[in-house]
């Protein structure tokens, strides 16, 4: 290997004739077929090298990814369960239950009969939507119980 790779034969001819019927050149020729054949074993083991350094890289970033994910998507849960026992206790206070709804929850009557004032409205129609923070609107209680009688005590 190290006459291959420097061309020194150590004082040992026969070293330049099996290199040379080996490539079956003369010895000139047969030096620099060696040369770029060394060359080329070297490319190759640097393109090898930046695919395997590459890879890790990948692997190490959709690794970071996932875990940025996964942490995210934990606080989103604690966030909105922090959220939904914000909602549970204001519809608790007039005696609601929350309905979770994928364009906001709601805060429905927990009475399953019928509105107190002889319509007969089916209480399953009371309904409140939760502001932002999780709350309800004070005028939009007063108003859903004067459309709804009896549906929330």
């Amino acid at each position: 290997m190290r006459y291959l790779a420097t061309g020194d034969n150590g004082g040992d001819p026969q070293l330049d004739v099996l290199l040379s019927k080996y490539v079956g050149v003369d010895l000139p020729q047969a030096r620099a077929v060696a040369d770029q054949q060394i060359q080329q074993c070297d490319a190759n083991l640097s393109q090898q090298e930046a695919a395997q350094a590459s890879a890790a890289a990948s692997a190490s970033a959709k690794a970071s990814q996932a875990a940025v994910e996964a942490q995210a998507s934990a606080q989103a849960f604690q966030d909105k369960a922090v959220h939904l026992a914000v909602e549970q206790k204001a519809c608790g206070t007039i005696g609601g239950n929350v309905r979770e709804n994928l364009f906001g929850d709601l805060c429905v009557s927990s009475n399953g009969g019928s509105t107190t004032d002889g319509s007969h409205t089916s209480c399953g129609y009371a309904q409140i939507g939760f502001l932002q923070d999780g709350t309800l609107d004070s005028a939009e209680i007063a108003n859903i119980k004067s459309g709804y009688p009896g549906c929330f005590p």
